[in-house]
């Protein structure tokens, strides 16, 4: 499925990258890649809507973790080996 996901996106210059958490390094995809693509292809109004869901969802997720979500910090994210 990963591979479906990053050949979708290639034609966007979206490519995983190594993500840092507190268990190790994963793969994934940092929210910063997708802006300037959202910008392009979301109105701005929907793109606010779907900033506060995502605040909303966030406050949400803290509260019942009790902690705050490590990857809202903007070093989470970097670039890794191919």
């Amino acid at each position: 499925m990963s591979y479906g996901l990053a050949r979708q996106l290639r034609p966007y210059v979206i490519r995983p990258r190594s993500i840092r958490t507190a268990e190790g390094v994963a793969g994934g995809y940092c929210l910063e890649d997708f802006m300037d693509i959202f910008r392009r292809y979301i109105s701005r109004a929907d793109l606010n809507a779907l900033t506060a869901e995502q605040a909303e969802a966030e406050a949400a997720a803290e509260s019942s973790l009790g902690t705050t979500l490590e990857w809202r910090s903007s070093g989470s994210c970097s670039r890794g080996r191919k």
